[in-house]
């Protein structure tokens, strides 16, 4: 298991409210997730980490085996009472399905809400079966590994790391703003050491994961509410993908659809917020509300704002 010690962690809100645990994905840390935080921190505490060897956590010892990487839930979830509503954006969403499907940190947890990012296994299985699939398969698996293709460039020895401090904050910013994320956002004054300093750390992950192979999680492995936030304009996961054999390893699982980028906590933090709260009051009062919303795909349209909410 891994030691929350090892960790940089945050906490806001009411010590003694219900815990939202947020975990950060590649290349960014807690910070991405301000604005949730400060939007559910009146009714929840809320605690956020920095990913091992990201900002101000330590390097992992033995590198990103998923082990680590959701014994470092488990860890942070033990500090703050040992159970929590567990939240995660892009590599944190993976690490958060691994959690949730087999790993210590299982058990404590009480809902989940992934953002973009699919269980590696299910990946996998996803460009497989569609490969298998005819013409139209074939196509969505070449068209998502082509969006994931950078994962592949990561694995040459020294090439990443060298052409990631090639990388100039303004660009980023761009890249940050094709994702959703608005103007006027602090996420686009891009320190350019610090970012420079989490993709490197970052490139372990991806490493890690061309490695380290996970099951396919047994059918209905996934006794938790859960619910899948899918942004329609994610310009790095399709929607099939995010969404490959969900019902089957998550009954009942609740599907949102939101018309942004990569980073939907950033262009919609309120949404996301009042999303996250939903699932965990309905978990923490039995389930009701949660079971009556199973099944449910809600898709909300162009009217809201794909800007910061008020």
């Amino acid at each position: 298991m891994g030691s929350a010690s090892d960790l940089a962690v945050w906490a806001s809100g009411p010590e003694e409210a219900p815990v939202v645990l947020c975990v950060h994905g590649y290349p960014d840390d807690h910070t991405v997730w301000d604005g949730v935080a400060e939007a559910l921190s009146g009714r929840f505490r809320v605690v956020r980490y920095d990913l091992r060897g990201f900002a101000g956590s330590s390097a992992a010892e033995h590198g990103f085996a998923y082990e680590i990487l959701t014994g470092d839930v488990a860890a942070v979830a033990d500090r703050h009472g040992g159970s929590v509503h567990l939240v995660g954006h892009d590599w944190g969403s993976i690490i958060g399905w691994l959690a949730v499907t087999d790993s210590d940190a299982r058990g404590r947890i009480r809902s989940y809400t992934s953002i973009s990012g699919p269980h590696p296994a299910l990946y996998r299985d996803f460009l497989g079966t569609s490969l298998r699939s005819g013409v139209r398969g074939v196509l969505s698996a070449a068209g998502q590994a082509l969006r994931s293709s950078y994962g592949a460039v990561f694995q040459i020895p020294a090439l990443p790391e060298a052409l990631v401090d090639l990388v100039p904050a303004g660009q980023w910013a761009a890249t940050l703003r094709r994702g959703g994320v608005p103007e006027g956002d602090p996420m686009l004054d891009v320190d350019e050491d610090a970012l420079h300093q989490r993709m490197k750390a970052g490139l372990g992950l991806y490493r890690n994961a061309f490695r380290q192979r996970a099951d396919v999680p047994a059918a209905g492995s996934v006794g938790i509410p859960v619910q899948v936030v899918v942004p329609t304009r994610d310009s790095y996961l399709r929607e099939g993908v995010l969404l490959h054999r969900v019902e089957e390893v998550a009954p009942g699982a609740l599907i949102r659809r939101l018309p942004t980028g990569h980073w939907a906590m950033r262009s919609h933090p309120a949404t996301i917020a009042d999303w996250i709260a939903e699932l965990a009051e309905s978990a923490d009062a039995g389930g009701t509300s949660v079971r009556r919303a199973h099944g449910v795909t809600e898709d909300v349209g162009g009217g809201l704002p794909s800007t910061h909410e008020p």
